[in-house]
This record gives C-alpha cells, sequence and structure tokens, in this order.
C-alpha cells in the first residue's frame, strides 16, 4: 500500500513446496516415498523512499517448515534443513521420513542508493534465527542461525572521458559465529575417522565471521562494444574463517580447516 510517493507498508504470505534431490529418494529403501518440504511464508515490510534514489526499507518475517526428511528408524537430532552449511553432499544413504519441523524468524533493514551522481551503496542488516526438530521431537537451533549478518556494498565510477572509465568497488560482510556440532573425541579415536557428538548438535558456534573484497574495472566503451579489464581481491585482510573440523588421526587431535584466504583474481571482458 502507497500511502504516499515517500512511504509505503506491505505484507505478504505465500506457501512453497519442494522436492528432495534425487539423491536422497535413492538412499535406501523407502526413500522415495519421501513428500515435498513445505514452507509457509508471512512477511511484513515498511519502505521509506526519500528521493528517486534512496530507498530505506525494513521487514520482518516468518517462515513455518513441515515435511522436512528425518530419521525413520531412531530418534535422533538429524534434519535434512541443516544439509548444505557445510558445501557436503546431499546424499547420506540414511533411511528418511518426512517428520521434521522447523521454523525461521528475523528481521531485515536495507539501504539503497542507486547509481546516481557516478556511485552507488547497498547496506544490509539482519537478524536471524533458525530452529528444527529431528526425529526425536526436540526443538534445536540449526546449523543456519548466525544470529545476525551484515553486508555494506559500495562503488565508484571515475569518467575520465567520454568512452572510458574505472570504476572501484568494494564488499564487507561480517556475521555471527556459524553453529556446529563438536567431534566425539572418543568415538573418533576408537573407530580412526571423524565422528561428532550428535547428543549435542549445533551447540557450539565459531568466532564472528567478516570479508573484505575490493575490485577495480578499466572500461573501454566503443560504438557498439566495449573492453573490460579489471582486477580483484577476494578477502583482501586475509581473514581466518572456520569452515569444518574433522579429527586427524596421525596427530590424534581436532583439526580445523578454514575458508578461502587472500585471493587475487584478473581477467578480460568483452561485451557487445
Amino acid at each position: 500500500w502507497a500511502v504516499n510517493p515517500q512511504h509505503a507498508v506491505s505484507a505478504g504470505i505465500g506457501i512453497y513446496r519442494q522436492s528432495q534431490p534425487l539423491l536422497l529418494y535413492f538412499g535406501a529403501p523407502g526413500n522415495e516415498d519421501l513428500d515435498f518440504t513445505q514452507s509457509v511464508h508471512y512477511v511484513a515490510g515498511y519502505t521509506f523512499a526519500p528521493s528517486q534514489d534512496i530507498r530505506f526499507k525494513v521487514e520482518a518475517y516468518y517462515k513455518q517448515l513441515s515435511h522436512a526428511p528425518v530419521e525413520r528408524d531412531s530418534g535422533t537430532s538429524f534434519s535434512f534443513l541443516n544439509t548444505g552449511a557445510d558445501f557436503g553432499s546431499v546424499g547420506n544413504g540414511l533411511a528418511l521420513t518426512s517428520a521434521g519441523k522447523g521454523r525461521t524468524y528475523g528481521a531485515e533493514l536495507s539501504l539503497f542508493k542507486h547509481f546516481t551522481d557516478g556511485y552507488y551503496i547497498t547496506a544490509t542488516a539482519s537478524l536471524v534465527r533458525q530452529e528444527y526438530t529431528g526425529s526425536d521431537g526436540v526443538w534445536h537451533f540449526g546449523a543456519f542461525d548466525n544470529q545476525y549478518i551484515a553486508n555494506f556494498l559500495a562503488g565508484y565510477e571515475w569518467k575520465l572521458s567520454s568512452g572510458f572509465s574505472i570504476e572501484f568497488s568494494g564488499k564487507y560482510t561480517v556475521a555471527g559465529g556459524a553453529p556446529y556440532t563438536p567431534v566425539d573425541l572418543d568415538k573418533s579415536r576408537q573407530y580412526k575417522s571423524t565422528y561428532y557428538d550428535r547428543d549435542r548438535p549445533f551447540s557450539m558456534r565459531n568466532p564472528a565471521y567478516s570479508r573484505l573484497d575490493g575490485r577495480i574495472d578499466f572500461r573501454k566503451n566503443f560504438q557498439s562494444w566495449s573492453f573490460i579489464a579489471f582486477v580483484s581481491v577476494e578477502n583482501i585482510l586475509d581473514r581466518k574463517n572456520i569452515q569444518e573440523r574433522f579429527y586427524n588421526v596421525q596427530r590424534d587431535s581436532i583439526r580445523e580447516v578454514y575458508q578461502l584466504g587472500m585471493f587475487p583474481i584478473g581477467g578480460l571482458k568483452v561485451e557487445f
């Protein structure tokens, strides 16, 4: 509802159903009967546009999930709602049933300054909580329960002539530490492999995540095509963000694996 050109309010409800990945259906006998996972979304928002190129927006939301795959033959904390947080495979070979539940809720604040006067800015801040139940019927905080996430993206175009320009851009991200399930050291030692303490799902948190990226684009525009050369550096500060933990048999200790450190990239593009 556009109250006037500067103020608007919104509300919405959506029902979404999604099939499971194919690997899950063939992971164990009986998995072919898995239902679609359902998510019901509720959202309300307010938008303030003080000018044509600037917009503030705040939204609150609640997602109610059901029919999520959980273990069929035993009461555990496993739920497919947490799969993907570690960038691993979706196939796990477990016998599953569509009895899991979940909920995600939070609020988002956004600022958009569209590209005018040679620059643009996008800033977002999110408060988020994620909970789920496995076949144990107990509510747990899940793998995506980062609590907060903030992003700041900006760019400036420096025009040196009518056909040549240089663009400077950067992005900074900070987020609450991702939850993780601790390694069961005694069991890992016994079986010489990594086993996690499934009685304490996502009970620990990594340190806060942060990453700064920067990029410079050199653009030359011709009559019907453009030539762009760019240099980009990801994770400029070489932040050691933890990706996962595993049991190292040779050292008999829990080792940490880090995400990508500082990573320079360069390239050329032609646009028609």
